[in-house]
C-alpha cells in the first residue's frame, strides 16, 4: 500500500530546479500540510469523480475539503493510477479491430477505431442502509 507521507499532490506541470536526489526519511512527517484525509478517504473520493462525474465543488463539500486541494488530490491520483494500471490496456493493432468490426460499420464508418458501449445494469438492494451502502461502494471500485 502506498504509504501516504510519501504522496506529492500534483501543483500542475513545473521545471524541476535540482536534479538531487534526497533520502526519504521514513520518520519524517510529510512536508506541506497537514493531510486532511486519509488514503482511503482520497481514493474513494477518485473512484467517486471517475464513476459519477461528481463537480470538484460537490466533492469537496461531501468530503470537507477546499476545491483546490480536491483537484489536486484527483489529479495525484489518476496519474498514479494511470502508471500503476498502463499494462491493463491492450491496443490491438488496426488490421485486428478491422476483422472484428461489424460489416455496418465497416461500410458506414471504415477509419472507425473503437466502438464505445455504455451498458447499465440494475441489481436489487437491500432495505438495509448499511448494506446499500456497500453495494453501492462496492459497484463503484468494481466498474
Amino acid at each position: 500500500m502506498l504509504k501516504s507521507r510519501l504522496l506529492r499532490y500534483w501543483k500542475g506541470n513545473k521545471r524541476v530546479i535540482s536534479t538531487k536526489v534526497h533520502k526519504v526519511n521514513e520518520k519524517a512527517k510529510k512536508r506541506g500540510p497537514e493531510r486532511k484525509l486519509t488514503v482511503e478517504q482520497e481514493l474513494i473520493m477518485v473512484f467517486l469523480k471517475l464513476r459519477l462525474n461528481l463537480p470538484q465543488v460537490l466533492l469537496g463539500d461531501i468530503f470537507g475539503i477546499r476545491q483546490s486541494l480536491c483537484s489536486q488530490i484527483t489529479t495525484t491520483w489518476l496519474k498514479i493510477l494511470s502508471r500503476l494500471l498502463k499494462n491493463l490496456i491492450i491496443k490491438p493493432s488496426k488490421e485486428e479491430i478491422k476483422s472484428c468490426l461489424p460489416k455496418s460499420f465497416q461500410e458506414l464508418v471504415p477509419t472507425a477505431r473503437s466502438i464505445i458501449d455504455c451498458s447499465e445494469f440494475y441489481i436489487e438492494t437491500s432495505n438495509s442502509l448499511d448494506i446499500q451502502a456497500a453495494t453501492i461502494l462496492l459497484s463503484v471500485l468494481l466498474t
